[in-house]
């Protein structure tokens, strides 16, 4: 019987730890995708979700992902409440 063998696969390398931390200093210091607030991002969600949401207010059109500050992200959590709740439902169901 013949055995194949096969050469054994390298996993890619994790990013320096300096890289790490500059992505992360970046990502902090951005501010929020509203038009008007500056406060630094807590999350990001689908710009097509916020705006649905948060009808009021503009976001940065060109963004694929909305950073929220802290405040925004409250004021979208009470905007989809409802919504959540019913999609949880039909998981319990």
């Amino acid at each position: 019987m013949n055995r194949i063998t096969l050469a054994p696969t390298t996993l890619p390398s994790t990013p320096p730890l300096e890289f790490v931390k500059a992505a992360a200093a970046a990502a902090s210091s951005e501010g929020c995708d509203i038009i008007g607030c500056g406060k630094p991002i807590k999350r990001h969600l689908a710009p097509g979700k916020v705006s649905a949401a948060l009808p009021n207010e503009r976001i940065r059109p060109d963004a694929r992902s909305v950073g929220l500050c802290h405040d925004h992200y409250r004021e979208f959590k009470k905007a989809t409440k409802e919504e959540r709740d019913l999609d949880r439902a039909s998981w319990e169901a």
